[in-house]
């Protein structure tokens, strides 16, 4: 077993490094370059060779807290990515206090890391107010909403722990870091951009949420199936992929709710699908509202498959307790 994990590690690396090579050319616009099927497979075995298989291997069936299995699951995707992400598209020659620079942000693209000097978008006191109040508002979520619900009904209490974690960690410490890294000339930005305005299920998953998981699903899985499998066959991939990595991360520690997290991430896919070709019955009328109406459904009518009462009651609750916020 020890033996396989080496080799598939190695693998990835070999990967890794033809794609340092290959794709230090940036275009003109920034984006991240395409990579081809083979490369984009060689590194998804680098990114699960690098520790996400052998620690959700060992943890899973260790007996400890599930609480603790998420977070080194979390971890471990999060440092991995970061490696696999550098060793992709930084180019050769980089220096290792970048890298560490680049290791300490929550964004996924080496570029603002690797050319300081490109433009960005200024920060203002405003800015500075609407990022600590995130992080309040988090903060209050999590030691504030839960105590008011917890003896009325505890899995509400644990939803708005959850959900208080998802904003201070998702919009209100990523956004003050961005402003951070942007007074030192590193253009950085949120990996939030407002999700509550997005008019359809892409402008949802594909400018809004969490971009730090997009700029590496996107070059690693969509981009390179594209001319195989048509852009349909890719977003569903995409996906898949977004479903799987949610298995890890919340069904592992839960031990049990296996195939939800997969199925709510599918139901996107289909959604995009679905809206897409409405788009193309010219309903100008009514399109905007309608849009935004399906988008509204699709992301939270299906909730309880991603986020299932077994996943708060075995994982987010012990931990809140841990945190003393229960």
């Amino acid at each position: 077993m020890k033996s396989w994990l080496v080799e598939f590690r190695r693998t990835g690396y070999r990967q890794a490094e033809k794609l340092s090579a290959a794709l230090v050319r940036e275009d003109r616009t920034g984006r991240l370059p395409h990579i081809t099927l083979v490369q984009g497979l060689g590194l998804a075995v680098f990114v699960l060779g690098s520790g996400v298989v052998p620690v959700v291997a060992f943890a899973f069936w260790a007996e400890g807290p599930s609480w603790i299995l998420m977070w080194t699951v979390i971890l471990a995707l999060f440092c991995a990515a970061k490696v696999a992400m550098w060793q992709a598209f930084a180019p050769k020659g980089t220096s290792a206090s970048t890298f560490l620079r680049y290791s300490l942000g929550f964004g996924m693209v080496p570029r603002p890391f690797t050319r300081p000097g490109l433009a960005f978008e200024s920060t203002t006191t405003e800015e500075w107010l609407v990022a600590a109040g995130k992080t309040l508002l988090g903060v209050v979520l999590i030691w504030g909403g839960t105590r008011l619900v917890i003896h009325h009904n505890h899995l509400l209490a644990g939803y708005a722990g959850m959900v208080g974690l998802f904003v201070l960690l998702g919009f209100g410490v990523p956004h003050l870091a961005s402003i951070f890294w942007r007074r030192l000339g590193v253009n950085v930005e949120p990996i939030m951009h407002n999700p509550l305005l997005a008019r359809s299920l892409t402008d949802f998953w594909g400018r809004r949420w969490n971009s730090a998981f997009r700029d590496v699903v996107c070059p690693l899985f969509c981009h390179p199936l594209m001319p195989k499998l048509g852009r349909g066959g890719a977003l569903i991939t995409g996906f898949l992929v977004s479903g799987l990595v949610h298995e890890l991360v919340i069904s592992f520690p839960s031990r049990g709710g296996f195939g939800g997290p997969t199925a709510y991430f599918l139901v996107q896919a289909f959604g995009v699908l679905i809206q897409r070709r409405l788009n193309t019955l010219h309903l100008v009328r009514h399109r905007v509202i309608l849009s935004r109406i399906s988008t509204f459904a699709f992301l939270t009518a299906p909730l309880p498959l991603l986020y299932p009462p077994l996943f708060v009651d075995r994982v987010v609750l012990p931990f809140l307790r841990v945190i003393g916020a229960t």
